[in-house]
């Protein structure tokens, strides 16, 4: 008899995961977000927020904490109980950069936070002015190399279009003249009237230029081309082992329900696969790529050190 409730207990306890799993979520879960309504992380957050809420009992609803590059959300979701009702969606700039150039920031993306799954990749891209007699990133290389220092570019301070911009100059071995903006429709104002020349920024937002013609794109950041602009060739060919992406991905508090991470990440592994999504994320330029909580950690890692490594040599610091 007692062999018999050992094996019973045994047997109980092997199904408590799933059983946990079943029950996740008992109550909505927020989608917390640094980004403002409207903003490319906010678009996405709403998106993934959409297509969970179809594969779970309970609604996945979205929370707008704009301010300070994300330290605010992240606030936010590093002191929730990490029952995994509360997660945040994070691109790389707030994990990876924000906390080599905030010295007030109240966390650590390795401490306090539980890898989830990482939605996709989001190269960015290097376009320049109608005006510009720059054809292509060679014409740019040639051009910065004549005359360095002298070729200007648009990107806000601290931003991954200026890091991307400081990895350029290292393969290029000349420099640029970074013009610092607040916002990217400045930076757009500015490129569209000629006051500057070339501008670093997420594709999204500038493939409409692109398509009027008001702006030409020259390369994409990522390691190779994106199926958003197949055309355009990725610094990559002409740098070989360049790459500048940016990433969207869900963390929980550190110690988050593992039933919950599980969960979630299945869920957003079966979303990505579905050829509507795909081609949604694909116009919203992000490539999928999905994988368990350790891929996302060894890229959180992997960038937190390389992107550091920029911030430190080129002397970044935001005002």
């Amino acid at each position: 008899m007692l062999k018999f409730r050992l094996a019973l207990a045994l047997a109980l306890l092997a199904l408590l995961p799933a059983a946990l799993a079943q029950t996740f979520p008992t109550r909505p879960v927020q989608i917390v977000t640094g980004a403002p309504a409207g903003g490319p992380s906010d678009l996405m957050a709403r998106y993934l927020a959409q297509q969970l809420s179809l594969r779970f009992p309970r609604q996945f609803v979205v929370e707008n904490r704009p301010g300070a590059n994300g330290a605010i959300a992240g606030d936010v979701v590093a002191k929730a109980e990490p029952s995994g009702h509360v997660l945040m969606l994070a691109a790389a700039s707030v994990m990876a950069v924000n906390p080599h150039l905030n010295p007030q920031l109240q966390w650590h993306p390795m401490k306090h936070f539980t890898p989830i799954v990482q939605i996709g990749t989001t190269p960015l891209a290097i376009g320049v002015s109608k005006a510009s007699s720059i054809q292509s990133l060679a014409d740019l290389v040639a051009a910065a190399r004549k005359n360095p220092g002298k070729i200007n570019f648009a990107a806000q301070t601290g931003s991954m279009p200026q890091l991307a911009a400081k990895m350029l100059e290292a393969e290029m071995g000349a420099e640029l003249m970074h013009v610092p903006f607040r916002g990217g429709g400045q930076m757009h104002a500015a490129i569209l009237s000629n006051d500057v020349e070339v501008i670093i920024d997420g594709i999204t937002p500038l493939i409409p230029h692109f398509k009027s013609g008001a702006m030409r794109p020259i390369a994409v950041t990522g390691a190779t081309r994106v199926e958003a602009l197949p055309q355009v060739p990725s610094v990559a060919e002409t740098f070989r082992g360049y790459e500048s992406d940016s990433w969207f991905a869900l963390f929980g508090p550190a110690g988050t329900d593992p039933a919950a991470v599980k969960a979630v990440n299945e869920a957003v592994n079966a979303m990505i696969k579905q050829p509507e999504v795909r081609a949604r994320l694909v116009e919203m330029a992000v490539e999928p790529v999905g994988g368990g909580p350790e891929v996302l950690q060894k890229r959180l890692q992997g960038d937190y050190e390389k992107l550091g490594a920029v911030i430190r040599r080129a002397g970044i610091k935001v005002e």
